[in-house]
């Protein structure tokens, strides 16, 4: 998800994800639906699922974190 992208009237999520609770615009409350989202989908009930938010946009820097 981009920052910029949420904040934009035009591209909000709502149209695709119709259960999202939050506020247009609202970058926090994205990050909070989809971290509930992706925690959701855990086959493993009681086993705690990490969502880590970073602003890394650099393709090798993803690669390095995703690697820790």
């Amino acid at each position: 998800m981009c920052m910029a992208k949420i904040r934009d009237p035009k591209q909000q999520i709502k149209p695709y994800f119709p259960d999202f609770p939050g506020k247009p615009g609202s970058f926090n409350d994205c990050v909070e639906y989809f971290k509930t989202r992706f925690r959701s989908l855990s086959k493993t009930p009681g086993k705690e699922i990490y969502v880590h938010v970073t602003t890394a946009v650099d393709k090798e820097n993803v690669k390095v974190v995703s690697r820790m």
